[in-house]
């Protein structure tokens, strides 16, 4: 057994190490995290996320990307996917807002909390924190072995107001 600390948490490793493994026995990368909301998963592809999409016909981006819009009453009003070599890599969900005033980072920092509280038993504790320049909390970020999640704002480039997203991103090609 191993234990590791830093200032972002605490790692423990117990190995099983049978006398013909002395470095232990090989086991899968460690997965508990989503690999996206239901009906789009990271590692699909095109073809799948399609034909099991419920909304509104997907949407083709100039890049390759996959627009899915969701109907009013969601958690998120539309999914951005990216694709690499036909499977999902990148899934971008726009929450939904409740109103269109320009929300204030003070607001933002609690929708946050708000949607880290709606799926707290599938995310787990925060592993990172990012705040602004003016130290507003920004984001909050997990990962396992295979997958990260992020929920953050950001304001836009130009016009509109700042929004709240959560992204899915595949951290081992292929996954």
């Amino acid at each position: 057994m191993t234990y590791q600390s830093d200032a972002g948490g605490v790692e423990v490793t117990l190995l099983d190490c049978p006398a013909d493994q002395e470095n232990g026995v090989t086991l899968p990368p460690l997965e508990y995290l989503a690999r996206g909301p239901e009906g789009c998963l990271l590692g699909q592809t095109r073809d799948q996320i399609k034909a099991k999409w419920a909304g509104p016909a997907p949407e083709a981006g100039s890049d390759g990307s996959l627009l899915l819009r969701l109907p009013k009453g969601n958690t998120y009003d539309a999914l951005m996917v990216t694709f690499e070599k036909d499977r999902a890599v990148r899934i971008l969900a726009y929450h939904a807002q409740a109103d269109q005033t320009a929300p204030q980072p003070e607001q933002l920092a609690a929708a946050l909390t708000d949607a880290w509280g709606r799926d707290m038993a599938g995310l787990g504790w925060v592993r990172r924190q990012e705040v602004t320049a003016k130290g507003q909390l920004q984001g909050y970020d997990w990962h396992d072995e295979v997958t990260r999640v992020r929920i953050f704002w950001q304001e836009p480039n130009g016009q509109g107001a700042a929004r709240l997203y959560t992204e899915w991103k595949a951290l081992r090609p292929g996954s």
